[in-house]
């Protein structure tokens, strides 16, 4: 089970999707354009801000 507050837990999400992207090479860019998402969202969630969940599906989905 995952504890912490609501901004905690977006932290560590986004840092999560952070290392992921990186560790397979893509700009953030990239990852928007391959998940049909806006920079703005990939940006957002990256940094611990909230996104929509369809968002966050398509990015993880493009992640792998």
């Amino acid at each position: 089970m995952v504890y912490g507050s609501d901004a905690e837990i977006l932290k560590r999400l986004g840092e999560g999707i952070k290392s992921i992207r990186l560790s397979q090479n893509l700009s953030q860019f990239k990852l928007a354009e391959r998940s049909a998402v806006a920079l703005n969202a990939v940006r957002r969630l990256e940094n611990g801000d909230g996104v929509t969940l369809g968002s966050f599906i398509r990015l993880c989905r493009t992640l792998g």
